[in-house]
């Protein structure tokens, strides 16, 4: 049927219910994901290779899909097709954006090493320049960004990560940035260095122009901090603040000790606004896509291949107590001026050692 694709809606729903037997199949065990792809992969290979423009946002869904259900890395099939997903023409099609950008975090996830040996990591940069300039996509370019310094070996990133840093900060010049690019940095920022460690992320961007963090933190991260919604999102925000706090030598320096106080009161005031953010439900989703559907660039997510919602990437850490573990440590290092009146203030009670 793809070789006359006329009814948006008929599509729409093959493939959900595609997604919807991808979900139940691998639910029930190991290695069934890889058998589906194995009997799919020949259609949906021709499919990719035609480019039948009203098919491959479906089929981009449905590979992610199997590929986040992999119980090992990738396969032949998976590494002879990933040239396929670099080229320009399908990420010239917002419709096909969203779906590849998933699979491409899927391919770093499972197989880091083959992504630089087979010389795909530039081609992927360049994906993420080109979705970093866009103000409809740039928040798509944080979750591949995302994957890249999580999964990407340290060694593999030092070249590169300065241009990447120089891209963003084109964007947070005021003529450029929205309010969208922004909380998207910042939570991207925490997340690297919740990975990763405040004074590791810290070097790096003051390597770019000195002392520019502190600028950052003083008109991007304190203005914008309170902006951020979502639970986990906010999460890994305070994850990320105390780790600069107490963790990160130079937030005790001159030039950011100023700053010191404010950052803490970020923190708490993150705990006392928290959010309990609830995920859209099937139904409702599904409400927004009964739509008038038509084929063309837009994205029409399948309902039963969303990710997993709550894909807490600090599932094993209790921001709060972290926060009075590690304020318990530098407060007995008495390299914060006033800080046991200031948290007296605050009604914070530190946990006894």
């Amino acid at each position: 049927i793809y070789k006359h694709p006329t009814n948006p809606q008929f599509t729409h729903y093959l493939f959900e219910t595609l997604a919807s037997l991808v979900t139940t199949v691998c639910r029930q065990g190991p290695n069934l994901a890889e058998q589906i792809e194995a009997a799919t992969f020949p259609i949906f290979s021709e499919i990719v290779k035609e480019d039948v423009s009203e098919y491959t946002p479906y089929i981009f869904q449905i590979m992610a899909q199997l590929l986040e259900n992999h119980s090992h890395g990738l396969n032949d099939n998976n590494k002879a097709i990933l040239p396929s997903f670099l080229m320009p023409i399908y990420w010239e099609r917002q419709g096909n954006t969203p779906a590849l950008v998933r699979v491409l975090q899927a391919y770093i996830k499972l197989d880091s090493a083959f992504i630089i040996q087979s010389n795909s990591f530039m081609p992927i940069l360049g994906i993420f320049q080109k979705l970093i300039s866009s103000k409809s996509l740039d928040y798509l370019a944080f979750y591949l960004l995302e994957s890249i310094v999580e999964y990407i070996k340290l060694s593999d990133l030092e070249q590169p990560l300065p241009q990447i840093f120089k891209l963003i900060f084109t964007r947070l010049q005021p003529n450029s940035r929205t309010v969208s690019f922004t909380k998207s940095f910042l939570v991207f920022l925490s997340f690297f260095i919740g990975k990763k460690g405040g004074s590791y992320v810290v070097d790096k961007i003051n390597a770019i122009q000195a002392g520019i963090f502190q600028m950052i933190i003083t008109n991007i991260w304190l203005p914008n901090i309170n902006k951020v919604t979502g639970k986990i999102e906010r999460k890994m925000c305070s994850i990320a603040m105390t780790k600069l706090l107490c963790e990160t030598p130079i937030m005790l320096q001159p030039g950011y000790i100023e700053n010191w106080e404010a950052l803490l009161q970020a923190n708490l005031k993150s705990f006392r606004e928290a959010e309990e953010d609830a995920p859209a439900t099937e139904a409702e989703i599904a409400l927004e896509q009964e739509e008038e559907k038509s084929f063309g660039g837009v994205f029409s997510q399948l309902v039963h291949s969303t990710k997993p919602e709550g894909n807490d990437p600090f599932k094993d850490v209790n921001p709060k107590l972290f926060l009075e573990q590690q304020l318990r440590i530098i407060a007995s290092t008495g390299k914060v001026p006033n800080l046991d009146r200031f948290l007296s203030s605050t009604g914070l009670v530190l946990p006894v050692s």
